[in-house]
């Protein structure tokens, strides 16, 4: 006999290789079923094992049906990591099976009402409880997984309506019969159901395409505006040099004087310069904004690099090198260095409170700078080694999901991110990594789900309900006619009432009087039949068939038995080969004796012990346990038999090492539903324990100083203000420390240096606190401190008084010896605090009032600080209504010739006159202007009014008609589309000449504006009017361009005319300034003049005109009118 012979009876089957076969074939099915799900949406998995295992309930049996569902249902464990989806479906299937076989009824209405009333609250109880998932994504798991089993069940029962599986697998046609109303059930069901499963496919996978769409926009969006900030940001400095390099043929010693004088102006102009140097092909420098050195000390090629990027001893310091020739032949060069701690400010500037992280990294993925708290310089950053990705549409972008934590989809798309990783320039080959937390959209995407899996669920329960009254309403009067013509001859002999049905539809009505008809005929017949002998044989002969068909089951239940056992035999054989197989412990005991039935060769080795120990004494595992966790364990032990009993606790194996053990039992009941024995695993859970214990130490401490972090010194400071509310007498104060000259200490001496600035000074603060209070690192060298139960602010001031004596001594940090002070504000707690950050604010505030003190300083919060921000608020509004109430005015400061001392013109400025508080200088509101657009309305105003005053002046007095008004343009006036039309509109309005108007703007006006600046520039010169560049030498011009420009005056800057009496770099920036003037064809008029040397220095360089408080301060109309009616002379 072959194998397919044996195959049969192998299966405890009475039946042919065929019908054994399909069995097997249909096993296999649920396993592949459950196995190779379908993502549904959002990685909600649609497994079809169920399908086979109705397949198999129908056409083998309930016990096959169960075995085929344990079989099925195993696979779920691969997939989703837990046994308890093996519990429910093997549940399902008894429940189903037992019910179809005892009372006939149709698949598809048991298997709803065992997901009602059973189904739904195991998986509520599993997921919610057990596995402890979030409440939200349980309720999405309970409401899919009735879907699922009724799509599955639907599936199946259409399967044994319309296919000829019975004849393929070789059953009987009587197994896969269904009855007319289970056929119309099916059908109604199916009509509803499976159009609403489809949409709400559809519907979930929209959902999820436009939040990834949405995410693409915005990350291509904010990478572009940061790719264009960084580009403009480095071409600024880039450009700086090349106007450096660009300084007009003079004879070289000039042209170094006018390097010098130029390179100090662009340093102070762009403070992220370093240093600035001027060097030959050699090396050597020529002219430097610092100490002047023998050689360039940078391995830089002199002859080829433009741009370059060179890294410190310390390797977190980077700095960015620019190289431009000034001329062809390569002769001279100018280099700057420049410090990118910008970048780090440029994309915190991109961040928002969703949680958006943006990080800048090299070729070598190593990071530059990064918003992300947990990255430091120079720290590897892969962001597609550390997760999954999944590709989206646009090119670099994708969505990365972690690979750690829980295994659930729901939770790792909480905590993924949309990426896009965009290189910036060939020039500087860095990457910008922009980062888009999904968990804002899981809670929408959740919600949508949860209401279309709840609009599927009552629909669904709606269809059943409604085909289930359909169906007995069109089957009920056929189903009652099949019922009384069953043995109806037999009826008509004994002469049995026959009820025939009633029925309101035509054709069923019609078959009713048919069979009336035919009884009749019948009966009649029958009424002729006399041979009561032959009806007596027939019914002996009738009975002998029935014993000898009993007989024949007997038969074939005594062979099915056997068959049961062999193949119980077997499955225990499995089982003991699955458990001494895996690396879990797996035991099972006696409930009532205690005895120890099985224990999985695992114990050895994760215990250290014998599992023969265990067959003696079964309680010998105990005397493993740690001390500290033995008696919660034997407190636990009552739970076993309830199935409740799930511990984690440690062992010391005989090594002395303490492993950690996750144990969980299972009660096992008999047929009686009486528990008989328990069942349980255990696991070594050690590494997930250090890994918890790691993260949560990460959480709330500075991994440098081990001092308390952000987030833990807040969370003490809720505490604090709790209990000053149950405790309305106490109080407490915060302190927040920043170190002075930190930075130059990490720049100078390296970051490894300054680290142990840092952890030693940490140190120190502890020694100057009590037990009770708390120090913390908020990042970077900034500390703050929670000053516990203080009496009043004399308790702060002497915990400050201690800090800076503790600091006072030396630090010695390998062979430095380092002095520092910190600079520190007190904030004292009062019984309206609510709110911790508004707390730490204030702090923060007094810290730097403390700084503007000078180092080594503290400083108590007072509200007058606070109130200084709201009060620049206050200003933008009574601004806005001081342009209404035409509460601003026009002040002249007199402009005179230094060679005559005569007036030659004046300056307008603006003041404004507030209703309230009398003169307010513009120094209080035009930064506020500026910013908010007003400046335009205000600029304009001013550029009339003072026309207007010029006209009547000239009119009035005949030696004044030469006389020039000045008038400064904002930038932003200065960039308006209409302002060359504007101007020419007033000039003709109030009739004053164009020659007598001289308009005044900023060297950042034109730079800001510098596409344009040539062609604005021509069109105002074109009406005839002066131009004069303000404050030169404070911004930067394109001094290869100067020239080009037709500008008529150069100012210099009060800054500059200030510094000329004590200092002789004063000096030779002016001259340098009054010589280009010169040499450009142009004026030069100093402002700021206060000091007769300043006058005596400043006609000594031959600067052409001067104004300042020497002469006169700035007057409003009628004084000014005095001072010109008097012609004075200076």
């Amino acid at each position: 006999m072959n194998f397919s012979d044996r195959l049969p009876q192998a299966l405890g089957l009475n039946a042919s290789k065929q019908a054994a076969l399909g069995l097997i074939i249909l096993m296999a099915a649920g396993f592949a079923g459950n196995y190779l799900r379908w993502s549904f949406f959002f990685h909600i998995d649609f497994i079809f094992g169920t399908i086979a295992v109705w397949l198999v309930v129908c056409l083998y049996g309930k016990s096959w049906g169960i075995v085929a569902a344990l079989i099925a249902s195993s696979c779920t464990y691969l997939l989703w990591l837990h046994p308890y989806a093996i519990v429910i479906f093997t549940c399902e299937a008894i429940f189903v099976s037992y019910l179809f076989h005892r009372r006939k009824q149709n698949i598809l209405l048991l298997d709803g009402i065992y997901w009602l009333i059973i189904g739904m609250p195991l998986i509520w109880f599993f997921y919610a409880h057990v596995l402890q998932v979030e409440p939200i994504q349980a309720r999405i798991i309970l409401l899919k997984q009735p879907v699922n089993g009724i799509f599955n069940a639907l599936i199946a029962s259409l399967m044994l309506n319309y296919l000829p599986i019975h004849k393929c697998l070789d059953r009987p046609p009587k197994l896969s019969n269904l009855s007319l109303r289970q056929t119309l059930f099916n059908l109604l069901v199916a009509f509803v159901f499976f159009p609403t499963l489809g949409f709400m496919a559809w519907d979930s996978h929209r959902v999820v395409d436009n939040i990834k769409t949405s995410a693409q926009q915005e990350l291509n969006a904010v990478s572009t505006q940061l790719i264009n900030e960084i580009e403009t940001w480095q071409q600024k400095h880039l450009q700086a040099l090349r106007k450096l390099a660009e300084i007009s043929p003079l004879s070289f010693r000039e042209r170094l004087l006018t390097w010098q004088a130029n390179i100090q102006i662009t340093k102070a102009i762009l403070p992220d310069f370093e240093n600035i140097y001027l060097v030959d092909s050699a090396g050597k420098i020529r002219v430097s904004t610092s100490a002047i050195q023998t050689n360039f000390p940078k391995k830089i090629n002199l002859s080829s690099a433009q741009i370059s990027i060179t890294e410190s001893k310390n390797l977190s310091e980077k700095r960015l090198i620019l190289t431009v020739a000034t001329d062809q032949q390569k002769r001279n060069f100018i280099i700057g260095e420049i410090n990118l701690n910008t970048l780090e400010k440029i994309l915190k500037l991109n961040t928002n409170e969703q949680g958006r992280e943006i990080t800048l990294v090299d070729p070598n993925q190593r990071v530059i700078a990064s918003t992300r708290s947990n990255l430091q310089r120079q720290q590897t950053f892969a962001r597609r080694q550390d997760g999954e990705i999944q590709p989206l549409k646009a090119q670099s972008s994708y969505h990365w999901l972690p690979t750690t934590g829980s295994p659930i989809f729901m939770v790792r798309w909480t905590n993924s991110f949309f990426v896009r990783e965009s290189l910036i320039a060939n020039e500087i080959p860095w990457t910008l990594i922009v980062e888009v937390p999904a968990a804002p959209h899981v809670r929408y995407i959740e919600q949508v789900y949860t209401k279309d899996l709840l609009v599927l669920i009552v629909i669904s329960s709606l269809a059943l309900i409604i085909a289930e009254l359909i169906s007995r309403r069109l089957v009920a009067p056929l189903y009652q006619l099949a019922k009384v013509t069953t043995n109806l001859p037999h009826k008509l002999l004994e002469r049995e009432l026959i009820r025939w049905p009633q029925s309101q539809i035509t054709e069923l009505a019609s078959l009713v009087d048919n069979f009336r008809l035919m009884s009749v005929a019948l009966a009649q017949k029958f009424r002729e039949i006399h041979a009561a002998k032959i009806l007596l044989e027939q019914r002996v002969a009738d009975r002998t068939q029935e014993l000898l068909a009993t007989n024949r089951e007997l038969e074939a239940e005594i062979r099915e038995r056997q068959q049961v056992e062999a193949a119980l035999r077997e499955s225990e054989e499995r089982f003991r080969q699955m458990a001494e197989n895996i690396n879990e412990v797996f035991w099972m005991k006696d409930r009532d004796r205690y005895t120890n039935l099985y224990t999985s060769p695992a114990y050895e080795t994760i215990w250290g012990r014998s599992c023969a120990s265990l067959y003696r004494d079964p309680t010998s595992y105990l005397d493993a346990i740690h001390p500290e966790d033995r008696e919660q364990v034997v407190k636990a032990l009552k739970k076993k038999s309830i199935g409740d009993y799930n511990e984690e606790y440690r062992i010391i194996k005989p090594d002395g090492s303490v492993r950690w053990i996750w144990d969980r039992a299972f009660p096992i009941a008999n047929s009686k539903g009486e528990v008989y024995r328990i069942v349980g695993v255990a696991r070594d859970i050690t590494d997930r324990k250090l890994a918890e214990a790691q993260l949560l130490r990460n959480a709330f401490y500075d991994p440098l100083t081990e001092l308390p972090n952000r987030s833990l010194f807040m969370d003490r400071l809720k505490q604090a203000i709790a209990r000053t509310q149950r405790e309305l007498k106490r109080r407490f104060a915060v302190l927040f420390l920043d170190l002075d000259r930190f930075k130059i200490v990490n720049d100078s001496l390296g970051h490894l240096v300054g680290d142990r600035l840092l952890i030693e000074t940490a140190q120190r603060l502890q020694t100057c606190l009590r037990p009770g209070d708390t120090v913390a690192r908020f990042g970077g060298d900034e500390f703050a401190i929670l000053l516990d139960d203080v009496k009043d602010v004399g308790k702060a001031i002497l915990v400050c008084e201690r800090i800076q004596k503790a600091l006072e001594s030396p630090f010695f940090l390998d062979s430095y010896e380092v002095f520092t002070t910190a600079s520190i504000g007190i904030a004292l707690s009062t019984k309206n605090d609510r709110q911790p950050e508004n707390l730490l604010r204030d702090a923060d505030t007094a810290m730097y009032r403390a700084k503007a003190k000078g180092k080594g300083h503290y400083a108590i919060f007072d509200p007058t600080m606070y109130n200084q921000v709201v009060e620049l608020l206050r200003v933008e509004t009574d601004l806005r209504k001081a342009i209404e109430r035409q509460e601003l005015q026009v002040y002249y400061q007199p402009v005179i010739c230094l060679k005559t001392g005569k007036i030659i013109g004046f300056e307008a400025l603006v003041r404004w006159q507030h209703s309230q508080q009398g003169l307010i200088s513009p120094a209080a509101f035009i930064p506020i202007a500026e910013e908010t657009g007003l400046i335009v309305s205000i600029g304009q105003w001013v550029l009339e009014a003072s026309c207007r005053q010029l006209l009547e002046w000239q009119e009035k007095f005949s030696f004044s008609r030469d006389l020039i008004m000045s008038v400064n343009l904002s930038p932003k006036q200065f960039c308006q589309r209409s302002l060359v039309a504007e101007i020419d509109k007033i000039m003709q309005k109030t009739r004053i000449n164009a020659k007598n108007l001289k308009l005044e703007i900023t060297e950042s006006g034109i730079v800001e504006n510098a596409d344009s600046a040539a062609q604005i520039l021509a069109h105002l010169k074109n009406l005839g009017v002066q131009l004069c560049i303000d404050d030169f030498g404070t911004g930067y011009s394109s001094l290869s361009r100067l020239h080009q420009f037709p500008i008529d005056t150069l100012k210099i800057d009060r800054s500059f005319v200030s510094r000329m009496e004590r200092e002789s770099e004063g000096i030779k920036i002016v001259q340098a300034i009054v010589t280009l003037a010169h040499n450009l064809g142009m004026d030069a008029i100093a402002e700021g003049i206060e000091t007769q040397m300043q006058l005596e220095q400043l006609k000594a360089l031959q600067c052409e005109q001067g104004q300042g408080y020497f002469f006169a301060k700035p007057l409003d109309n009628k004084a000014a009118e005095e001072l010109l009616a008097k012609s004075p002379q200076w």
